[in-house]
């Protein structure tokens, strides 16, 4: 009898802890990560270099993603990264800052993200934006329309997009105030031709400046 509950003693223990080594065993996420760009700067964040492993252990606890292109001057950037598959596993993340690159589109954005930083890329629209999202820098995209509904945004520039007018920015309760919140649609209309009377009062304008 003594062996028989020994026995069963040992099995209630063996199941009790089956369930507690597989939620503490890290899942591989290396393959994740489809863009080769975006996988060295994760590589970078979490002090691995390739062909390490990647956890999902390894980013969970990463608050701030700073992933830009390098400024190369005239409101240029040379980022390459294209795609953020992966981003996903990036739980606790609080602050990302992905502008300059050349994504077309973003992936779901963690629940917990306060700055969102995507301008100078090719973004044709945004997910939903996390509810605490407080600091939105978007412009210099391609948008067509912004959704803001329920945010209570301490910034949101969106300038220089393709959305006609301020109602492409749904849900906005604030003001424009050109500073803390912009917006000014992406002039595309060419500067018009100068007549030759201009042309001529320019040349004695500014040759005479010149002089």
């Amino acid at each position: 009898m003594k062996k028989l509950f020994a026995v069963l003693f040992a099995a209630i223990l063996l199941c009790l802890a089956l369930p507690l080594a597989a939620s503490a065993a890290p899942t591989d996420i290396t393959a994740k990560f489809a863009d080769t760009a975006f996988k060295a700067k994760v590589y970078e964040a979490i002090g691995k270099t390739a062909p390490a492993k990647i956890y999902d252990t390894d980013v969970a606890g990463i608050e701030f993603l700073n992933i830009p292109g390098a400024d190369i001057g005239g409101g240029l950037y040379d980022g390459t990264i294209q795609s953020l598959a992966g981003l996903e596993y990036f739980t606790g993340l609080k602050g990302l800052y992905c502008f300059g690159n050349k994504l077309t589109s973003l992936p779901a954005l963690p629940v917990g993200l306060i700055d969102l930083y995507c301008y100078a890329n090719q973004l044709t629209s945004l997910p939903a934006l996390p509810a605490g999202l407080a600091n939105l820098y978007c412009q210099d995209n391609r948008l067509t329309g912004l959704d803001v509904t329920g945010l209570t945004l301490s910034r949101i520039r969106c300038d220089k997009n393709n959305m006609k007018s301020q109602a492409d920015v749904k849900g906005f309760t604030g003001a424009w105030d050109g500073v803390n919140f912009i917006f000014d649609p992406q002039n595309t209309t060419p500067p018009a031709k100068l007549t030759i009377w201009q042309w001529i009062l320019k040349w004695i304008f500014f040759g005479w400046i010149w002089m």
